[in-house]
């Protein structure tokens, strides 16, 4: 028995009829002049998070309907965020900012695992954290040239830029645990 699968168009923006703003709840409405539609409390989707940052964003919206409480639509994709008018350009980009919010971890204190949790406690630029991962094999990354993304439960994300430039004491207990 084949399996019927749905398929969605994909819909380009144009840049010239998209306006992008930041409300005082610091959520992201869109507006597309042509159609004269707005959509509020937007989520943007980098499709290539690391790689493209402010390329190719996916806007999605939370919709009621009478099956689903909320159901996630996408409202379009757009290409670059260099094509929009500068204020909607800011705004993504403050949107943008609080997606890649990592600190970067510049001393580990501890990593200890109990009940199949591993907790970090570490130093970051932004202060001292403390958070739990699940999976040292999955949520602790390497990127290449001794950078290190970790992903903890709560869908934070820290960053040792390079491992080499740790301190010996966080040096060796990083090493003992991934």
């Amino acid at each position: 028995m084949a399996l019927a699968k749905e398929t969605e168009e994909l819909k380009v923006l144009d840049p010239k009829n998209v306006k992008i703003s930041i409300d005082e709840e610091q959520e992201v409405t869109l507006e597309l002049k042509n159609r004269n539609e707005v959509y509020e409390d937007v989520d943007i989707n980098p499709a290539f998070p690391l790689s493209q940052i402010g390329r190719y964003l996916s806007f999605r919206y939370k919709e009621d309907s009478e099956e689903n409480d909320e159901d996630d639509k996408e409202i379009g994709m757009l290409k670059d965020i260099n094509d929009l008018d500068q204020k909607s350009k800011e705004a993504v980009e403050q949107a943008l900012e609080k997606i890649y919010f990592m600190p970067k971890i510049t001393k580990i204190y501890e990593i200890e695992e109990e009940f199949g949790v591993t907790r970090w406690e570490v130093e970051t630029e932004k202060g001292q954290r403390s958070f739990d991962i699940k999976s040292r094999r999955k949520d602790v990354r390497p990127h290449g040239n001794g950078r290190i993304v970790i992903h903890d439960i709560d869908g934070n994300r820290y960053e040792i830029p390079d491992i080499e430039e740790l301190d010996k004491d966080s040096y060796n207990i990083l090493r003992s645990e991934i």
